[in-house]
């Protein structure tokens, strides 16, 4: 199955006002088999979609986590044929393919798109997110190989320019900065969000928040502003650093406040 599914199973959840949880995770971290088990885990245990992550060799955006876990797969030898033979075999063994490419542009237009359009979607990975894609005319380019640009909504400005195109939702940063870090949410910036998405080409689509989710809390605020649910990525990462055990925990105290079963004071 495709990444169509996928927009209309994401798209069946929000209809029926069903929270979606959607998580990231740097592809073969710390190891193949851990990785895979990882990912496999997040679906076991009510993880939608997860974002498969191409480890970034810099970026500003990234936070010492995630930063710090992309070193350490560069120096046992990452590259693209792992990446994608980690993305067939998991995607070879679920009813949907779950699975979207995360990474940036200004390293995967050459490292990785120049040579190998064809296997990643081969693998059923047709939905990307690439937060620093800017030029339209690559845009278009991606869109005319076959791939959904999910997009990246960090200023509500960008909304006019961007049109959905069969991606399966639409990432709303939760503030301007690098992912992970611990500030509080910018609330304002996202219930203005909200109201423009609420009239525009995308009021119809899953209208996800990611940076900075961490808890219970978080996951209920952002369901109070009215979006469909939620990414993590950095908390997830460090609770499996922890243990698997703690990552399960984790995700069942998210699902408590994504199902409005958590209050809280803000």
């Amino acid at each position: 199955m495709d990444n169509k599914e996928l927009s209309q199973y994401l798209k069946e959840k929000k209809a029926a006002d069903k929270a979606i949880l959607v998580a990231y995770l740097p592809a073969l971290y710390p190891d193949y088999e851990r990785s895979k088990r990882w990912i496999n885990l997040l679906f076991a245990n009510g993880v939608d979609a997860v974002e498969l992550g191409y480890p970034a060799r810099d970026s500003s955006m990234d936070g010492q986590i995630i930063t710090e876990a992309n070193q350490k797969l560069y120096q046992v030898g990452f590259n693209a044929e792992k990446y994608l033979k980690l993305a067939a075999d998991i995607n070879s063994k679920t009813e949907i393919n779950r699975l979207i490419l995360m990474g940036y542009w200004k390293e995967l237009k050459k490292e990785f798109f120049s040579e190998y359009k064809k296997q990643c979607l081969e693998t059923g990975i047709e939905s990307l997110i690439l937060p620093d894609l800017k030029d339209n005319e690559d845009k278009k380019y991606l869109q005319a190989e076959g791939f959904k640009i999910i997009s990246f909504l960090d200023k509500k400005e960008k909304i006019k320019s961007y049109q959905p195109d069969g991606e399966p939702f639409v990432y709303c940063p939760s503030y301007l900065g690098k992912t992970g870090q611990s500030s509080e949410f910018d609330y304002e910036h996202l219930k203005n969000l909200k109201k423009a998405l609420a009239n525009s080409a995308f009021a119809l689509m899953p209208q996800l928040v990611g940076f900075g989710i961490s808890s219970a809390e978080d996951a209920a605020q952002v369901m109070e502003l009215g979006y469909d649910g939620i990414i993590v990525g950095s908390a997830l990462l460090n609770k499996f650093e922890e243990s698997e055990a703690e990552a399960i925990e984790f995700l069942r105290e998210l699902k408590k406040g994504l199902n409005k079963e958590w209050s809280y004071v803000r």
